[in-house]
């Protein structure tokens, strides 16, 4: 009875044990150069060089922050404002409340390093965006990318 007891207790212990090896080793932590592929989510066809370029660096900081896999290396970092006292040890992500005002931080930092040009560029930029929003939505569609069965669906009033 004793020996029962004993291997069903090893069982157990070794089930937990593999259920955390798979969960720490789903995804092998990424450190992402300028030239690298994002891989995950609706950027994943862009590079992080890119992501930059187009100011999309608010997107690349939440990668960061809450993401535990996800790493940059130090040019990204450089450029993302991420100073040694903003960086976490990875494999790691923090708390929602934190990863959010260090977020803030950095792109607060990121904004102040903008030429008066490049801000300018992004206000004309945005102001565009907002005006095809309100006239998508007056038209009732929007220039958002429509799959064939929400078109569908919109035809036979679902």
């Amino acid at each position: 009875m004793e020996l029962l007891t004993v291997l069903i207790k090893m069982r157990i212990y070794l089930y937990i044990n593999m259920i955390e090896i798979k969960a720490n080793t789903s995804l092998n932590l990424r450190t992402m150069t300028l030239k690298s592929k994002v891989g995950f989510g609706h950027l994943k066809n862009f590079m992080i060089g890119e992501l930059i370029q187009m100011n999309r660096s608010k997107e690349l900081l939440n990668y960061y922050y809450n993401l535990g896999m996800v790493n940059f290396n130090q040019e990204v970092k450089d450029l993302l404002c991420i100073t040694p006292s903003r960086e976490i040890p990875k494999p790691g992500k923090l708390p929602k409340e934190e990863a959010s005002k260090k977020v803030y931080l950095c792109y607060r930092d990121i904004l102040d390093k903008l030429t008066d040009i490049q801000r300018i560029k992004d206000i004309s930029v945005v102001r565009r965006q907002l005006k095809d929003e309100k006239k998508a939505k007056s038209i009732g569609t929007s220039n958002v990318f429509n799959s064939k069965e929400l078109l569908q669906g919109k035809n036979h009033g679902r």
